[in-house]
């Protein structure tokens, strides 16, 4: 992927400028094979670093606005800090650089108004060039910003060197000036060849406050003499240099809610209000979103609620959940399809209602892994033990039919499909992107269930036959995240069965296209301030909102992801083993504010796309997006209340009777008990921290130990943190 535009000229006029040294240089410094030169125009100051023998690049610092310039250089071990004072007021510049393990600079620059000001804001400050000023070839886009996700850039030079430019804006640090300028960041790390970075957004209707400092711009920049060419190369260098970013950065506290206290009030809700429900004849349905009576019922609703009901409900059993899956039980059958043999997503006695106002909104139309989805999850249950003959026959019939799909469209799925005919309806997602690239992995994963249950080498070979589909995708295979996360688990199962390490490299690429899905930074402008965003995994590639389902499929599938490469030891990145535990934590410290209640009422949309909201209800909404934007735009969707219950069964330990329990933020890989305590061994590395909780601590004191440490947790504190990695034990009387 390429960005390449016309030379602005701006920039035509600085590289004129460069040619003719038209500059004064402030400083000289060498760092190792590297040189970086501080230097000043007339307008800006600027670092000049070369990268290598062909490649350099120029960072602006600052724009020299107003009069009276003054610029005092302080040299720091490692860096150094500037301070560039106008009429207008104080920009102060921290840089600082190392060479382990690869050449990266780090620029922070905070300005400091000496009057109200309305900022003009700043263009992409990289101006990457040859050594001779000249422009290079657009080099290979790997990655860069797409909405809310990470200010990250990431690109591969091939001619006449090998190099990779790794850049990552952290917007955490830019969140003051875009609240007090009411601007959003979506979208403000883009590539304009040859220029690259953050684009500072204009403070066209509010202004900075005279004598308040406010951070504008604070960049990583890592620089590697190496280019790859396999995709699995790619992936990995990627998350080495995300990850690498990722320990400098200051990140925020996690702060566990009573999880314990939310569920009882959700499954009070979700069985007792009406609008979660609808009547087709005798039985009751999920509906897709709160008071949603335009849509028929959905398969994928009802299942994806069902499993980890049934699974919370056999270690926790309530009236309410027994209630809930009973009606979802007695449904499913209704789903099934006589002339295809098949489950299908809409029941069909209410096809009728379907609109046509939207492009899977039609009968017979399938939406490709709306097939399989609900097939997963009726293999969990099934898989579980709570399943019945008759929804055993319904899975068998219906995998069935899902291979005479998939080997109809020979393992690369379309978008929309007819049902009866699989007649393409639309191809692709958008032009040049192919259709559903994440669908091959979530049919392996089916597929692997239904080898698991009925021990029939042909569901491994059909598994291992869409695997091979995947290999050839590139960059490019993540098309909803919770399907990509379960293609990541499948390739682990196939690569432990056959041990052949195409498939242990292709689930690592699908960790890192997750990963890569992500917003490392903590959005705190708007009605974001309202709930913790910091590691948003993101639905889909180009979804402008994060969403509780996905989220809480990912959180479930990377519990189950984790434990597997534990149990098999199976080689996996580093990066991989220490990230996907600091996404699960802040997931759950993310997740309890999907819900209404936990929500200012003033920041929630009045009028969702679908169904309406209730405020005093535990049913989550559906998005979380910027925060200039209402939350629950698109409605309350019924179908995330798995969440809560994914939680309870990864997250939540009893301990000494039900009245007691331990909140764990990340997945646990190993546990034991005995009539007085609790061991278990945390997943992650000692570089981060794991916060536990227990809930109802006031009926009991609670001793836990861990790495030659002790604390007591009763209710005056009932949370504390301890490194990942380590094994853990909790003690009662």
């Amino acid at each position: 992927m390429e960005d390449s535009k016309p030379l602005k000229q701006q920039h035509q006029s600085l590289i004129e400028r460069l040619k003719e040294k038209d500059y004064t240089i402030q400083q000289d410094y060498t760092i190792g094979r590297q040189r970086l030169q501080l230097i000043s125009f007339a307008e800006q100051t600027a670092m000049l670093v070369e990268l290598s023998k062909a490649y350099q690049v120029l960072i602006r610092l600052v724009d020299h606005h107003g009069r009276d310039l003054k610029i005092e250089l302080v040299d720091k071990a490692h860096g150094f800090r500037l301070n560039v004072s106008t009429s207008l007021g104080l920009h102060v510049i921290h840089v600082h650089w190392a060479l382990e393990p690869n050449f990266q600079i780090h620029y922070r620059v905070q300005f400091t108004p000496s009057a109200t000001t309305y900022f003009e804001g700043s263009q992409a400050e990289l101006l990457v060039l040859y050594n001779d000023y000249s422009v290079p070839q657009a080099p290979t886009i790997f990655s860069k910003q797409k909405g809310g996700r990470s200010g990250i850039c990431s690109c591969s030079f091939k001619r006449p060197s090998k190099g990779t430019l790794f850049y990552f804006q952290n917007l955490s640090a830019v969140q003051a000036y875009a609240e007090a300028c009411e601007v959003t960041l979506m979208d403000s790390v883009s590539v304009a060849w040859p220029a690259l970075g953050f684009a500072l957004p204009q403070s066209l209707d509010q202004p900075l406050q005279a004598n308040t400092s406010y951070d504008i711009c604070d960049a990583y920049l890592i620089f590697e003499n190496e280019s790859y060419r396999s995709s699995h190369d790619v992936a990995m260098q990627f998350l080495r240099h995300q990850y690498q970013i990722y320990q400098k950065l200051d990140k925020p506290m996690v702060v566990l809610e009573n999880v314990l206290e939310m569920i009882q009030k959700g499954a009070t809700d979700l069985c007792k209000n009406h609008g979660c429900w609808q009547q087709v004849e005798a039985d009751a349905y999920l509906n897709a979103y709160v008071n949603d009576y335009e849509n028929p019922a959905e398969s994928m609703v009802q299942l994806a609620v069902l499993w980890p009901l049934q699974a919370f409900h056999k270690k926790y059993p309530k009236q309410e959940t027994e209630e809930i899956i009973n009606n979802i039980v007695k449904g499913i059958p209704r789903f099934y399809d006589e002339k295809l043999r098949s489950l299908v997503r809409w029941i069909p006695q209410k096809e009728y209602l379907l609109d046509h106002s939207e492009e899977h909104k039609k009968p017979r139309i399938m939406d490709a892994w709306y097939l399989h989805h609900p097939l997963l999850n009726l293999a969990f249950v099934l898989s579980g033990g709570y399943g019945t003959p008759e929804l055993e026959t319904l899975f068998f019939e219906s995998v069935n039919f899902c291979t005479k799909v998939a080997q109809a469209f020979d393992y690369q799925w379309p978008v929309f499909y007819d049902l009866d005919t699989l007649d393409i309806k639309k191809a692709e997602s958008a032009p040049g992107k192919g259709g559903e690239r994440d669908v091959p992995g979530l049919y392996a994963f089916l597929q692997l269930r239904a080898y698991e249950l009925s021990k029939k080498k042909k569901h491994l070979n059909e598994a291992k036959r869409a695997a091979n589909a995947l290999l050839d995708l590139g960059n490019n295979i993540l098309y909803q995240a919770n399907n990509t996360a379960y293609a990541a688990e499948a390739m682990l199962e196939i690569w432990h069965i056959t041990k052949e390490e195409k498939y242990l490299h292709l689930s690592e690429m699908c960790i890192a296209h997750l990963l890569r899905n992500t917003a490392l930074w903590a959005m705190t402008y708007g009605n974001a301030k309202e709930y913790p965003s910091f590691f948003t995994m993101y639905p889909l590639s180009d979804a402008p909102y994060a969403a509780l389902f996905e989220e809480e499929e990912c959180l479930a599938s990377f519990n189950r992801y984790v434990k597997l490469v534990h149990q098999y030891r199976a080689p996996v990145a580093n990066e991989i083993k220490v990230l996907l535990p600091e996404y699960t934590k802040y997931m759950l410290g993310r997740m309890p504010y999907y819900f209404p209640p936990m929500l200012p009422p003033d920041v929630i949309a009045p009028t969702p796309k679908t169904g309406y909201i209730n405020k005093e209800l535990w049913i989550p909404v559906e998005d979380l997006g910027d925060g200039w934007e209402p939350i629950g735009s698109v409605g309350q969707e019924v179908y995330g209340c798995g969440g809560m219950f994914y939680v309870a069964l990864h997250h939540l330990h009893q301990l000494a009777n039900d009245k007691n329990f331990c909140y764990i933020g990340y997945p646990v890989l190993e546990s034991k008990r005995t009539e007085k305590s609790f061991t278990f061994l945390l997943a992650g590395s000692s570089a981060n921290r794991c916060p536990i909780r227990i809930i109802g601590a006031e009926n009991n004191n609670f001793r836990i130990y861990w790495n030659d440490k002790s604390e007591t947790l009763d209710s005056d504190k009932n949370t504390t943190e301890v490194y990942g990695g380590q094994e853990v034990t909790i003690k009662w009387n």
